[in-house]
């Protein structure tokens, strides 16, 4: 019964140093990939994400909407939710931007 604990912290060790390894050796290979990259940043976005709603959002001057829409294959929670991440990414209060329409992309 000893002899397998032993056999059974012995193998959980040496996987503990195998990763702890690997680790070391994917944080080496990173810096050497970007110091031998020509001036580009790698964490650096490329282009901004696509935003599924369609179209974009429109901020307008008055402080309320006017409250149509038109939902496409969309059921009225989901585009609730839509319009309130929007509003949070985009920094806009819902009640200044407008939706002409919201469709799902399939």
């Amino acid at each position: 019964m000893s002899e397998a604990f032993i056999v059974t912290v012995a193998g959980m060790v040496i996987v503990m140093v195998e990763l702890a390894l690997l680790a070391v050796i994917i944080v080496i290979m990173s810096k050497m990939i970007r110091k031998l990259s020509p001036d580009k940043d790698v964490n650096k976005t490329e282009s901004a994400p696509i935003s599924p709603v369609s179209p974009v959002p429109i901020a307008i001057s008055g402080s309320t909407s006017d409250g149509s829409v038109i939902l496409q294959n969309i059921d009225d929670k989901s585009a609730a939710m839509v319009m309130a991440i929007v509003s949070d990414d985009t920094g806009i209060p819902l009640n200044e931007l407008r939706f002409r329409s919201i469709k799902a992309l399939d």
